[in-house]
């Protein structure tokens, strides 16, 4: 759990610094939503990821205005996590590699829930 706490700090530090960055943001956003794609083993989390993946694309291009900074630097460090193969446990090892990014993004979405539920009533 130590080395999960490490990674992810390190991911916060970038999603701190990425979020001035429009790029970077739909890049990660579009990295993110691949390898969710791709992951039998996320397929649980997937819809949420893209809805995490869409708000990124929709602050990043300014569409959307009205969110926490604090929750959104928190949605980009779990991207950020699900995105980088070297993380607490590499995701080259199979099922094991890819368990710290489901419990890296399960505990994102429990502090991030009411956030998301904000940002999906205002994109329907």
């Amino acid at each position: 759990m130590k080395q999960i706490d490490r990674f992810f700090k390190l991911a916060q530090s970038q999603a701190e610094r990425m979020t001035n960055d429009k790029d970077e943001m739909l890049n990660l956003a579009d990295s993110a939503e691949e390898k969710a794609g791709k992951s039998g083993k996320l397929k649980d989390l997937f819809s949420r990821i893209i809805t995490m993946g869409r708000m990124i694309k929709d602050v990043a291009g300014g569409k959307y205005k009205d969110y926490s900074k604090g929750s959104f630097t928190l949605i980009v460090a779990g991207m950020t996590y699900l995105v980088c193969p070297i993380d607490a446990i590499p995701d080259a090892i199979p099922v094991a590699g890819l368990i710290d990014d489901a419990a890296v993004l399960i505990f994102v979405l429990s502090k991030v829930g009411g956030e998301l539920e904000r940002y999906s009533s205002w994109k329907n």
